[in-house]
């Protein structure tokens, strides 16, 4: 056997050598006679680039491969080799499901620093898709955003870099001569404080009952129009992008008395905050909060029942809370996404 092995490295996305070692020579002349056809459909394929029927041909590779392997018929060693660029191909698909995560977990701003390099860009079509070619050459999450350079350029700051040179490594001599000597006993008190766990709450309404489908699906109603609400610009609403009962409820909600001067409107959606004491910390998220030079709008949105007792009582305390940070005078309302009604809380 005339064979290179394959490269795994330990961490890829902190170097920049490759995934594996893509220069592998490999003499599959011993293998079953099954597995040399699969292999040579699969290279025919590769060479013209044809990836629908690699991908179609491949599982029987893989599963005719173990068989092979578990009754000993080939090496570990073959089975892994065989193997290799589906390996390729999940490690990669693992790391763009990463970075997508970690890119969609930031709530306001997202900063990446690194160097790019705007040479080495992979994309050989027109479409903002990449190819799976090109995802292939995939070695590093900085060759990620090498690869959507193009798209990302106008956000990219350069920063020049100061050369740190090794003197911060050079032992610092203290001269203790200064240091008066005695022969004075320190004594340690021990101090003894009474501590009781913090009380965790949240303004918002609690409920434990089992829910109905009808009631679940309200709920899920009312999350899609939370979401709507929250991801649109109320100074410049955009209607073409929703709904007829996204826009219905939009506009009603728009065309009450107390958006008439939105404009000069700071706007706050989905304000999270939290309000600690020492006995106890309570969370809350406002809906809506808009804030002018000398008062405060806040609103919430409610599927129906805007009248509840409890509903009340959480935008009282969202009141307080506002009205102690900011010294204003505070004014409240609950929105009912399915009646289409404003009501100000008192």
């Amino acid at each position: 056997m005339n064979a290179k092995e394959g490269i795994i490295y330990e961490d890829p996305f902190k170097t920049d050598k490759p995934l594996y070692d893509y220069s592998i020579e490999y003499d599959y002349s011993h293998l079953p006679e099954n597995l040399k056809e699969i292999i040579h459909e699969l290279e025919e394929f590769d060479k013209v680039g044809d990836w629908f029927s690699y991908d179609m041909k491949f599982p029987e590779l893989d599963i005719d491969a173990k068989s092979y392997w578990r009754i000993g018929k080939i090496t570990e060693y073959d089975y892994k080799t065989l193997l290799k660029k589906d390996y390729i191909l999940e490690e990669i698909s693992e790391k763009i499901r990463l970075l997508y995560v970690a890119l969609t977990r930031a709530k306001e701003k997202m900063i990446i620093v690194t160097s790019l390099d705007s040479d080495k860009i992979y994309v050989t079509n027109n479409e903002k898709v990449i190819d799976d070619l090109d995802r292939m050459k995939y070695k590093s999450f900085k060759d990620i955003l090498n690869s959507v350079y193009e798209y990302i350029e106008k956000y990219i700051t350069n920063v020049n870099i100061p050369e740190i040179n090794d003197d911060y490594k050079i032992s610092k001599n203290i001269n203790l001569d200064g240091l008066i000597n005695t022969n004075e006993t320190i004594t340690v008190e021990e101090k003894e404080f009474q501590t009781s766990p913090l009380e965790e709450k949240h303004f918002s309404k609690e409920t434990s009952k089992l829910i109905t489908e009808e009631e679940k699906n309200n709920m899920n109603f009312g999350t899609e129009m939370h979401y709507m609400l929250e991801n649109t610009n109320l100074k410049n609403p955009d209607y073409t992008l929703l709904s007829p009962i996204e826009k219905s409820i939009l506009e009603n909600l728009l065309k009450n008395d107390i958006f008439k001067n939105i404009n000069n409107a700071e706007i706050y959606q989905e304000y999270e905050f939290i309000d600690d004491n020492e006995t106890s910390e309570k969370t809350g998220v406002i809906d809506l909060m808009l804030e002018y030079n000398d008062h405060i709008d806040i609103i919430d949105y409610k599927l129906k029942n805007v009248a509840d007792n409890a509903y009340k009582k959480q935008l009282n305390g969202y009141k307080e809370y506002i009205k102690n940070k900011t010294h204003k005078q505070v004014d409240t309302y609950l929105y009912s996404l399915l009646d289409r009604t404003l009501t100000k809380i008192d």
